[in-house]
């Protein structure tokens, strides 16, 4: 019976949470982490990858934001971005 939607096995997991780094599965299941452990059954899910030699990380962050984007219209400037608590959001 197929549980899962992705299984990456035998991957290096980094948990920023306890700094470690392990090797494990994960298995995905609509988009979320439904389980991680070693030896997770490639029968219960879709899709298989093998992780071997990869590292498995939490989402990454780009950093990178222009802090204005302005445009001219109908002679003015216009700035429609600015920063709000860390990143960057359209102003009406």
């Amino acid at each position: 019976m197929v549980k899962f939607d992705l299984l990456m096995k035998g991957g290096r997991v980094c948990d920023p949470l306890s700094g470690k780094i392990t090797e494990e599965d994960i298995a995905i299941k609509e988009g979320k982490i439904s389980l991680r452990g070693k030896g997770l059954e490639e029968s219960e899910a879709e899709t298989v990858f093998p992780a071997q030699g990869c590292v498995i990380a939490p989402g990454l962050i780009d950093m990178h934001c222009h802090i204005f984007r302005c445009f001219l219209i109908h002679g003015k400037i216009l700035c429609v971005q600015r920063m709000q608590k860390n990143r960057c959001s359209n102003v009406g």
